[in-house]
């Protein structure tokens, strides 16, 4: 292992220089899970605070598959051997873990889940091979690989609103000293990074517009009418068009389609020259009339118990009103509105030839676009992500709310290696996604 050293008086806890804003301290609490423009460039690197001898240097940027994590150990040769550490080992870590907490009348039980699907380690240093004293702090370089695995997980964080259930997909680098006595706790420093997957539809920096894209219809009716028990039945039509990919990709604009089409009861052929007669259900004619959400589902298990947990954002495409919420998942143009096509109200015979009876009808066409800009979906079996859409419009009457389901498929990253020296938005908590309690047993028992 190649090292470099320099003389213990050269103090790391000197560093107090102007950029320290850039820096990454692996010791950092998490900064919220709001969405900003982070630079995915390097960070800045700095020794983190020691302990026991031991702090970690390395540049906390935006990885992907195929990315090289470097950095340094500094390991204190006076101070390690105070503290009778035996073996410094740095570990390339990627996990998912789940908590759930189960109440039974007035006991709760916690439970744990842990699945390391990603695991690189390195031993840099060994007291036996320091058989001498030395009050020398040596730094050891490293270098890891992410595999070139297109399955690998988003970086993600989850927590419910009740605390009952928690889960996180992490990426680290582990720096363990392994101390001689069992009953002595390990030293362990974390330093925590970032990690998107790329698009699965080679969306990214160079390939923003779905011009040229086909499109998938989503097609529901309902029937309808005005009194509760009494009255010949109406019907809408709603279909629903989106791009027809495999996944839809974040930082791209989604163009979206909304076409109604609202049927009058069956009329006597004498209503057909009579629009006026045409009075349920009419169609929406504002955007604000239509509730277009996204749902963002969770699934956690630990151990067997499970917990499902839906999240609610209003307002996507510029639909109904925009939640507080929104903007962390979707990208807000407050300044749009959707475009809105009104057709003509048109009589259609029913019947047969005779046309005897037919119905009024009339269609609005709603057009827009969104951006989505939260995690990608995934699924590793014990925690899982994935979004839906849900279309609503209440007509007049009750139980006359049409409801329908939209499945995007998948939400994919939207990020090419071009993006990569640009501006990708992720959330500042996902830096710090480390549990502190990591190596806690309770995560390994059965």
């Amino acid at each position: 292992m190649h090292k470099l050293g320099f003389h213990r008086s050269h103090s790391h806890s000197s560093n107090t220089s102007n950029d320290a804003s850039d820096v990454k301290d692996v010791n950092a609490p998490s900064t919220g899970t709001t969405f900003a423009s982070i630079n995915t460039a390097a960070r800045g690197t700095k020794p983190t605070p020691s302990r026991d001898g031991l702090s970690l240097l390395y540049t906390p940027s935006l990885t992907h598959p195929g990315s090289k994590i470097d950095g340094i150990v500094c390991v204190d040769l006076g101070v390690v051997g105070q503290k009778n550490v035996e073996e410094v080992v740095v570990e390339l870590i990627g996990v998912v873990k789940t908590r759930v907490m189960v109440s039974t009348g007035e006991t709760v039980m916690t439970f744990y889940g842990k699945n390391e699907f990603l695991s690189q380690s390195l031993s840099i240093w060994r007291s036996s091979d320091h058989p001498s004293p030395s009050n020398e702090v040596v730094q050891y370089p490293f270098s890891f690989t992410i595999p070139s695995d297109h399955s690998l997980p988003p970086s993600h964080a989850f927590q419910s609103s009740s605390h009952q259930a928690k889960g996180s997909v992490q990426y680290h680098v582990k720096v363990t000293g392994k101390k001689a006595a069992w009953y002595k706790s390990n030293v362990r420093l974390y330093g925590p990074f970032p990690f998107l997957p790329f698009d699965d539809n080679g969306y990214g920096n160079g390939r923003r517009e779905m011009k040229g894209v086909q499109t998938r219809v989503v097609r529901e009716e309902m029937s309808m009418r005005k009194g509760l028990l009494f009255g010949g039945h109406a019907k809408v039509l709603v279909e629903v068009s989106l791009p027809d990919l495999p996944s839809l990709p974040r930082f791209t604009p989604i163009p979206i389609s909304i076409h109604i089409t609202a049927f009058s009861k069956p009329l006597p052929h004498s209503s057909s020259s009579d629009p006026s007669s045409f009075t349920f259900p009419l169609p929406p004619t504002s955007p604000s009339d239509i509730e277009f959400i996204l749902l963002q589902k969770t699934f956690v298990n630990a151990k067997g118990n499970t917990e499902k947990r839906t999240t609610e954002f209003s307002g996507v495409g510029g639909f109904g009103k925009a939640g507080k919420a929104l903007e962390s998942v979707v990208r807000v143009d407050r300044g749009e509105r959707p475009d809105v096509r009104v057709g003509e109200v048109v009589w259609i015979d029913e019947g047969g030839g005779g046309g005897k009876e037919g119905r009024w009808s009339q269609d609005v066409t709603f057009s827009s676009t969104f951006e989505l800009c939260g995690s990608p979906s995934f699924d590793m079996g014990i925690l899982e992500m994935h979004y839906m859409f849900e279309l609503k419009i209440a007509f007049p009457g009750v139980g006359n709310t049409f409801k329908m389901k939209i499945d995007p498929r998948r939400v994919s990253s939207g990020i090419s290696s071009s993006d990569l020296e640009g501006r990708v938005e992720i959330p500042p908590a996902y830096w710090d996604v480390v549990d502190p309690d990591d190596d806690h047993e309770h995560y390994d028992k059965k």
